[in-house]
Parts: structure tokens; sequence; C-alpha cells
């Protein structure tokens, strides 16, 4: 089974493509991911404005990732392409996101809007005990210390430089029932978001 590493973002903006895409990869063989898919991503997202009206430079909204969703199982009724989806968001996640692990311990994975400094996508790939496989997909060179600095023993998080295929960080589940901003947990700036997919 020829699958791909998963990737990191290209710009400071671009988490909510990356993440999407990531999660797809993780699914999916690489001769099953359809150009049509990566298409209608790079489409449809990075389409938030900042202040002063610069596009793109607030990332990706929830409105994008329902659209992509929705997308997903269209092209899988209509083209075959065998991945389903599901968009949540606000108080459908659920305090401690009960269907997000639901969908882990199925084999899916998640595409989660969080919280790291300022509103963020990851892809959680899984479950190892009470840890959430996250692939965050903003780099962070061996060595360099302003986003690895709070990942510190007492954190529930966990620097993992050796599974490129499904995660770079193990983050303790317990952040998704944190009712407080802090890194990896459900609350935001704007509201809580995740796509939950599935092979289909």
């Amino acid at each position: 089974m020829a699958k791909t590493p998963l990737r990191y973002q290209a710009t400071e903006f671009d988490c909510g493509p990356t993440a999407f895409l990531n999660a797809a990869m993780f699914l999916l063989e690489r001769k099953e991911m359809r150009p049509e898919l990566l298409r209608i991503v790079n489409a449809v997202t990075l389409d938030r404005y900042f202040i002063g009206g610069d596009p793109a430079r607030r990332g990706t909204s929830g409105e994008a990732l329902r659209f992509l969703a929705s997308w997903t199982n269209d092209a899988a009724a209509e083209t075959g392409l065998p991945l389903r989806a599901l968009y949540l968001s606000g108080d459908d996640l659920g305090l401690g996101c009960g269907r997000v692990l639901d969908c882990l311990r199925e084999g899916g994975a998640v595409v989660l809007r969080c919280w790291l400094g300022e509103d963020h996508y990851v892809t959680i790939t899984g479950l190892e005990g009470n840890l959430l496989k996250v692939f965050d997909p903003y780099y962070v060179a061996p060595g360099e210390p302003d986003w690895l600095a709070w990942a510190e023993p007492g954190s529930g998080i966990q620097v993992v430089d050796d599974a490129p295929f499904t995660h770079n960080r193990l983050v303790d589940a317990g952040k998704l029932a944190v009712d407080e901003r802090a890194h990896y947990a459900r609350p935001c700036e704007t509201e809580p978001q995740a796509v939950l997919m599935w092979r289909a």
C-alpha cells in the first residue's frame, strides 16, 4: 500500500487546506487520491480576509470546511471517491468531543480547528491510549524554541519526529474537554469546528 508522508503548510496561512488534504492522504492510498480533490480544496480555502481587506491572511473559514465535507460526500456518491465526511461545529462537537473520539476509534481522521496562539487547523489520525495522534502542519525545525517551548513535561503535549505518515505530536485527549484557550484545546477565537472523515 503506497502512501505519501503528511505535508506541512507552505505559508503562515494555509493550515486549513493542508490539514484537510492530510486527512485524505492518511486514509487513502496515493493512487486513490484524485486530482480533483486537490483542485477543489485549493479553490475554496484561504477565503478569510484580514483586517484592512488583505485576502487569505485570516486562513480558512468553517464555511469552506463545510463545503468541502459536502463536496466529498457528493464525489463519493457520484464518482466513487472512497471517502465520506461529516462537518460539525459548536455544540454539535460536544464537550470532550465524543464524536471526534468515536471517529478515531473507527479508523477515521479528524480535521480540527483548535487553539495554538490563534485559530489553527490540525489533523488527528488516531489514539494511543489517552493521547491523540496529531499532525500539526506548522513546521518547526529541530532546535527552534518558539513553538516547542510549551511542549514540556506536564503540558500534555509530546513532540514526535519518527511518524511522518501519521503524526508529529501526541496530545492529551483531555484537551478536547478544556473550556479555555490552551495549546491544541478546542476553544478558538471563532466557533470550534471539525470535519470527521472515514474511508467510504
